[in-house]
């Protein structure tokens, strides 16, 4: 039942994050799918090449109840752990084996019939490790039942074995008891059993047998099957134990064996055993199955698992603490009533009916009428989840609530996957994660484990499921999402809480500390694209600022564009400007800057650009050709473009930039006039006038106080992304904090050069900081979103400084242990929202490509390496053969010389070989002339196997070639 309430989660889970694209939703299904992967590895770990032996009595009479124990080994060089066998109505727990162990477990048993019995109601199951999946084998056993022996026995079966023949007994007096029977007319009274009598309300009487002679037969010869046959066997079993006790000799006849005489329990032991085979007690047989072990679904380690579920219901609610949606009062008195749970059930006291009733139905109309109406259906379904547990907390524990915290403490966890962002979250995952498996461990133990059982072994499982949660994560299929909120009816499922839209933030106003929180959304923003580089690097414009839109107006916490009348010459005409418009006209598909030259050497750059909150017209320097399909763009004074209408879906556009000049100020008539808005000033301070004279106290010109100032800030303040807006004035991060976001940065540095008469503004873009090499394209983020200052200088025009420290943007650690700390934090948050809450399909894709890549260097690599081994192989092949041979023609050297011996002599007796007669031919050619030189063949053939064949002459041949040589010599 848990592994179909896992998969229930695990599919919901999924179904949420596939709907509303919630990175941390992928990762959670991740892990619990890394754990479903892991619990089947394991289980099947857990029972391989387990051996199980049964342990028989060495009898087992029928009807008789007996003991079988089962003796499981692990001959694995690991442990097992819950396990559990069944037989019959009884089950035992092994909580543990370790490697190369035993352990039985020992069971009664009854079996109605003889002979060969196969025992086929034991089961081996596990649970391991979580109860997720349950899987159970069956275990059978061969044994002989011995016939059932009575107390009383039927002697008509017996035969009496003399010389003379076999006679059978008569009844008559004696001392041994015969038989009883119902009393008949003539009985003698004395035989009455008044004992029996008085128990059955009949008259019974004993009778007596004669003695016997010392050798008794039983034949069962012919006795047939059936109900019939089975009484005649059980019978002579009685009467062959009857009668062996009683030191007769006794033989049994049946039709497939028989015995000689023969006494004593080795005697008795046989002819039980040829009874118990006789007939159908040959044919192996099924036992019938006795009834299973009652089940259910409580818990025997009861005590324990409520501590365990207290462990995780405080996780779980304690990942409160990292939703969005998340309030301190909320969290202050949960908190509170689950400590008062715990304390009521330590204590065994419980709440009384109607308080709970009456919490839970006032719990219930908030929800409906208040909640889901008013806050949304984030913030009701977590508070929903919260309601759920604390409820489960306050009730009596028993083994219901036991599961029912365990799926309101998931069901909280979900709710928090979903409305959470922060980079904590790996780590309450996590811990969720190990809480929720103790707890599952320990619902499948009969008793508590002990600690260094399951602490290990958590930790190897954490350590299997890790990688396997990674990659599946990287792996799961993404869809784009549309906007950021799942729609699945009325289903109490999470929403994506995005405090931005789902589109980027760019608007006509920026706020103080605005771009902390864009710097924490990870949704991709644009993506560039170099069409004219043939191997573009993303050197070409890495650290480039993207420049979107730029403010003149400050009233000390908001930044506005100023409504301003210009005048601009395009092309030789001059244009009026009303409403701070200066609209372009548009030359069929493309639209030309003021400005543009055919000879200039310009950058093609490819934009797409994802849905946006304004109408801003991304560039790269100064514009110079827009090819695209929008009806028309303009300008306004702070050289910032537009579109004629926001991004409502995603717009790509092809510019042609200078990417070295900014502005169009030479286009503008009477430009020097339009500067004095560059030195607005919010209310005077007199602290931030000092403090901009005491920076550029020893600056020579407009230029060194522009870079003193930028230089100040860098140095003496920290970059963050805990500031909020509205939480902080200019005045706050300049005395007090002297940490925020980098619009803080650039508007302290706007103030403090107007302050020096300096025209300054605030620019707000992008940083080009994340090239994908497969895709050969800029991935532009949201919060690679960054704030700049721009100074209008007398040389050189309106110039770009970045007062932020680099901390922002590259993660550099300097200063102080603390400021290292903080910076390495910051580079951590951002990587966080770059690399898991914003992985996406463009990435997942990126990753294939990587991949894909990697096995084709590995493989290229590893063929190299396979031909340099074929190589290696062939060589070492070739140098041993060689070696061989050469040793071979180094042993052979020598020992053929016997063949020149051989023909110096035939040639001394007038046989002289021919230069075009082999060998095999000079050889035929002699023994033919001369029959008695046969010896000349044997000799050439030995020739021949040490030549040609590399042969070695032993020493036994050497001495036979010795020996024909001289019988050569001396057979004249």
């Amino acid at each position: 039942r848990l592994g179909k309430i896992y998969l229930f989660f695990l599919i919901l889970t999924f179904y949420a994050a596939l709907g509303s694209g919630n990175n941390l939703l992928y990762l959670a299904y991740s892990m619990l799918l890394a754990a479903v992967a892991a619990a089947a590895l394991l289980q099947a770990a857990n029972l391989a090449r387990l051996k199980v032996e049964f342990r028989f009595p060495d009898q087992i009479f029928a009807q008789s109840d007996f003991r079988v124990r089962l003796e499981i080994r692990n001959p694995l060089p690991y442990p097992r752990y819950q396990l559990r066998l069944s037989g019959g109505n009884r089950e035992a727990f092994i909580a543990r084996i370790g490697a190369g162990g035993c352990a039985e477990a020992v069971f009664r048993q009854r079996v109605e019939r003889r002979g060969k019995i196969r025992l086929r109601n034991f089961y081996l199951e596990s649970g391991f490790p979580w109860g997720i999946f349950r899987r159970r084998l069956s275990l059978s056993a061969e044994t002989l039942v011995l016939p059932q022996i009575n107390d009383a026995p039927d002697m008509q079966l017996v035969k009496k074995s003399s010389q003379a023949g076999v006679l059978r007994p008569v009844r008559g007096v004696g001392e041994e008891l015969y038989a009883i029977r119902e009393y008949n007319e003539g009985d003698d009274t004395r035989l009455i059993n008044w004992k029996i009598t008085a128990r059955t309300g009949k008259i019974i009487v004993n009778e007596y047998a004669q003695p016997f002679g010392g050798q008794i037969a039983l034949d069962l010869r012919g006795i047939g099957a059936g109900p019939a046959a089975e009484r005649q066997i059980t019978s002579a079993a009685a009467a062959c134990k009857f009668l062996l006790d009683g030191g007769v000799e006794v033989r049994l006849m049946t039709d497939d064996a028989e015995t000689e005489f023969g006494r004593g329990p080795l005697h008795l032991e046989k002819i039980l055993h040829i009874l118990a085979l006789t007939g159908e007690g040959n044919t192996l047989r099924d036992a019938a199955p006795a009834p299973p072990a009652p089940r259910d679904d409580r818990f025997e380690n009861t005590p324990r698992l409520h501590r365990f579920g207290y462990v995780l219901a405080a996780v779980s609610y304690g990942g409160l603490l990292l939703a969005e949606e998340f309030t301190w009062p909320l969290f202050t008195a949960g908190a509170m009533l689950m400590a008062l749970g715990v304390v009521l059930d330590l204590r065994r006291r419980w709440l009384k009916t109607w308080p709970s009733n009456a919490f839970s139905a006032a719990m219930l109309a908030y929800l409906i009428f208040y909640a889901y109406p008013h806050r949304g259906l984030t913030a009701a379904n977590l508070e929903l989840a919260v309601y759920i547990l604390l409820n489960r907390m306050l009730s009596p524990k028993g083994d219901t609530e036991c599961k029912q915290i365990l799926l309101a403490s998931f069901f909280l966890f979900f709710q928090v996957s979903g409305t959470s962002i922060s980079p904590w979250y790996l780590s309450f995952a996590l811990l969720f994660f190990l809480a929720a498996g103790a707890w599952l461990w320990e619902s499948q133990n009969a008793a508590p484990a002990p600690v260094r059982q399951w602490v290990p072994a958590s930790a190897m499982l954490i350590l299997l499921c890790l990688p396997a949660a990674v990659s599946v994560f990287l792996a799961t299929p993404r869809v784009e999402r549309r906007r950021g909120v799942l729609s699945l009816g009325n289903l109490p499922l999470p929403a994506i809480p995005y405090t931005l839209d789902s589109k980027i933030g760019f608007t006509d106003t920026v706020s103080l500390g605005f771009f902390g929180m864009l710097r924490k959304n990870s949704n991709r923003a644009l993506k560039i694209e170099m069409p004219s580089a043939k191997n573009p690097s993303g050197k070409e414009l890495y650290g480039l600022r993207l420049r979107g839109n730029a403010f003149d107006y400050f009233d000390g916490q908001k930044w506005f564009k100023s409504p301003i009348r210009f005048s601009y010459r395009y092309f030789g005409k001059t244009y009026r400007v009303e409403g701070s418009k200066a609209w372009l006209p548009r030359d069929r598909s493309r639209t030309l800057f003021p400005g543009f030259r055919q000879d200039q050497k310009l950058v093609p750059l490819d934009f797409t650009v994802y849905p946006v909150n304004s109408s801003v017209l991304f560039t790269l320097g100064r514009p110079a050709v827009l090819v695209g399909n929008d009806p028309g763009v303009y300008f306004d004074f702070t050289d910032t473009v537009f579109f004629t209408g926001a991004y409502d879906q995603a717009r790509s556009y092809r510019l042609y930039a200078q990417p070295d000049e900014t502005g169009f100020k030479g286009h503008i008539l009477d430009y020097a006039q339009l500067l004095h808005y560059y030195l607005q000033l919010p209310k005077q301070d007199k602290a931030v006038e000092k403090l901009a004279e005491r920076i550029t106290a020893r600056a020579a010109g407009p230029r060194q106080e522009a870079e003193m100032i930028a230089d100040y800030l860098r140095e003496n303040y920290e970059y963050s992304l805990l500031s909020q807006e509205g939480d902080k004035s200019l005045k706050d991060f300049l005395f007090d904090s002297r940490t925020g976001n980098c619009e803080y940065f650039a508007s302290a540095a706007v103030v403090l050069m107007r302050m020096r008469k300096i025209p300054a503004r605030l620019a707000t873009g992008f940083v080009l900081a994340d090239w994908n090499p497969y895709g050969r394209f800029y991935d532009v983020r949201q919060h690679d979103a960054h704030a700049w200052t721009e100074a209008y200088l007398p040389e050189s025009g309106w110039t770009p400084f970045d007062p932020t420290p680099p901390g922002s943007s590259q993660g550099a650690l300097i200063g102080s242990y603390w400021k290292k700390l903080r910076q390495y934090f910051t580079a951590l948050e951002v990587n966080w929202y770059r690399r898991v809450v914003g992985y996406d399909r463009n990435d997942q894709n990126s990753n294939w490509q990587k991949l894909f890549q990697s096995w084709k260097n590995l493989l290229k690599e590893g063929l190299k390496v396979l031909i340099l081994a074929a190589a290696l192989v062939a060589l070492g092949w070739a140098g041993r053969r060689a070696l061989t041979l050469a040793e071979q023609k180094r042993r052979t050297r020598g020992q053929d010389a016997f063949y020149l011996d051989l023909l110096r002599l035939l040639e001394k007796r007038g046989h002289a070989k021919k230069t075009w007669q082999t060998g095999r031919e000079f050889a035929r050619e002699v023994v033919a002339l001369n029959p008695r030189l046969a010896a000349v063949a044997d000799l050439t053939e030995q020739y021949y196997q040490c030549r040609y064949r590399g042969r070695p002459i032993g020493e036994k041949d050497e001495r036979r070639i010795k020996d024909l040589l001289r019988r050569l010599k001396t057979d004249q």
